[in-house]
C-alpha cells in the first residue's frame, strides 16, 4: 500500500533527504514527523496507527528488501492473522547495501538481565524475543 517513514525529530528532517534521492517517485512514500524525538516505541506506535495497509511491517537499517521480499511474510500473516512475523536478517555490505553472498541469516535473538544481546538459531519456528526493529503483523491485530 505504502511506505511510511516516521521521522522521530531528525535534524535535518528526513523528508527532504528522501525526496532529494527520488524515493518518493519510486514508491508511495509518506513521511510523518515528530518535531522532537519521542523514541523508538512511540515512533512505532505513530507509524502503526497511521498505516493504511492490510499488513503493517517495521523494518530498520538491518534490512535491505530484495525483490518479492514481502511474499512469504504476507502468506504467513494470511494463514494466521494474529501473529508476528520476523524476517530472516542477512549480513549487508555497508558500501553497496547488498546482502553478502552466503552470509549468515538469522531471525532469533535473546538477551540476559544485563541487556546483553545475542543472535542464535535452532530448528523451531518459534521466536521468544524479537529484535525491536524487524516485525510484521496484520492491521486487524494491530
Amino acid at each position: 500500500q505504502e511506505i511510511l517513514v516516521v521521522d522521530d525529530g531528525s535534524s535535518p528532517p528526513l523528508e527532504g533527504e528522501l525526496k532529494q534521492h527520488g524515493i518518493d517517485e519510486k514508491c508511495r512514500l509518506r513521511v510523518i514527523r515528530h518535531e522532537k524525538p519521542w523514541g523508538l516505541m512511540i515512533a512505532k506506535q505513530t507509524g502503526g496507527d497511521a498505516a493504511v495497509g492490510k499488513y503493517i511491517g517495521f523494518y530498520d537499517c538491518h534490512v535491505a528488501p530484495a525483490p518479492d521480499w514481502h511474499k512469504e511474510t504476507f502468506a504467513l500473516l494470511r494463514a494466521k492473522t494474529r501473529r508476528l512475523v520476523v524476517p530472516m536478517i542477512g549480513e549487508l555490505n555497508m558500501d553497496t547495501w547488498d546482502e553478502v553472498p552466503n552470509g549468515p541469516l538469522t531471525a532469533k535473538c535473546y538477551i540476559n538481565f544485563n541487556a546483553d544481546f545475542w543472535w542464535y538459531d535452532d530448528e523451531s519456528d518459534n521466536i521468544p524475543i524479537i529484535s525491536g526493529g524487524l516485525v510484521a503483523t496484520t492491521r486487524a491485530w494491530w
